[in-house]
């Protein structure tokens, strides 16, 4: 069994990302647990804080009868840490077992080839070994590091997530309102094939100067209008575009128009509308339904309706 263990900060958009991609065998806590069997990916996840192998569950009852009988010698390589939620637990205990199992191993607390990790969630105790921790990359790539810093740009943590919303881990993705491109550097960087469309050519000259700074060149991106333009593509997600220059009904038109583009295309997609216009009849009528919805909090004047939608 393995364990993803989620942040805190979230919690339904990271369960999703996985869902999207496993089958959930468990949850306790912040702890999701997956079967085995499972195709190995590198951890993708921007909402999961690291990834684990299952040892062994226990209560504390038993917790140190399931150490002692554990083939320590057959985990631990070279060298180890352990690392325990709480003080309940006597860390010395444990270490001087796998000590006396593991005698070539040696302690290093700093960078440990094997950390055992040991979860505490109500009266269960989860011993792990860690696979790979998150080195959440992505916060480099927040906005303000951009070479254009474009105000409506989505924090790429939560872009990461919408993309894996899709349960697909590579394709050609498709950001049909591309804006200064946040959506397509996220998806490079998940392995996927970019392209995005605008309507302005300043977004596009905006893309273009941003996806040139992360050092992406294989990129194709389009002057294009959304509402007109073929769709083709494995995956598609957009942050739709608003302001306060723009007029409620003028914006809903446009989101009606592109959402029935979109039909003809795609069976799935990931749309995020802002809250002052997110209209479930609209979606329905121009043939969608909402599959899943999470709500973002930016600031006071906007909420940002994060949407999985499936062809009706």
């Amino acid at each position: 069994m393995k364990i993803f263990e989620l942040a805190k900060g979230n919690f339904e958009m990271a369960k999703a990302e996985l869902e999207s991609f496993f089958k959930i065998e468990k949850i306790d806590d912040n702890l999701v647990f997956i079967d085995n069997s499972v195709e190995e990916m590198p951890l993708r996840f921007a909402y999961t804080n690291a990834t684990y192998d299952l040892i062994f569950s226990s209560n504390l009852k038993n917790i140190y009868s399931k150490i002692e009988k554990t083939n320590w010698k057959r985990i631990v390589k070279e060298t180890y840490a352990i690392k325990c939620d709480n003080e309940i637990l006597n860390k010395n205990r444990i270490y001087n077992v796998i000590y006396e199992k593991t005698p070539k191993a040696n302690v290093n607390l700093e960078e440990p080839k094997t950390l055992i990790r040991l979860f505490k969630r109500n009266e269960e105790i989860h011993c792990c070994i860690l696979i790979e921790k998150n080195k959440k990359e992505f916060l480099l790539r927040q906005p303000h590091f951009h070479a254009v810093n474009h105000p409506t740009t989505m924090d790429p943590r939560l872009a990461i997530a919408c993309i894996n919303l899709l349960g697909k881990k590579n394709g050609m993705f498709l950001d049909p309102f591309c804006g200064a491109g946040g959506f397509l550097i996220e998806a490079h960087f998940l392995g996927h094939e970019i392209k995005g469309y605008d309507i302005d050519i300043k977004q596009i000259n905006n893309a273009k100067k941003n996806l040139d700074y992360y050092n992406i060149y294989e990129k194709n991106l389009v002057l294009g209008d959304a509402t007109k333009s073929e769709l083709v593509a494995d995956l598609v997600v957009s942050d739709l575009p608003y302001g306060r220059s723009s007029k409620g009904n003028a914006l809903e038109k446009l989101y009606s128009n592109f959402l029935q583009n979109a039909r003809r295309y795609q069976n799935k997609i990931v749309i995020i509308f802002p809250d002052a216009i997110f209209d479930k009849k609209l979606i329905e009528n121009s043939g969608w339904y909402v599959e899943k919805l999470f709500s973002y909090y930016v600031h006071k004047s906007l909420t940002r309706k994060i949407t999985l939608l499936k062809k009706i």
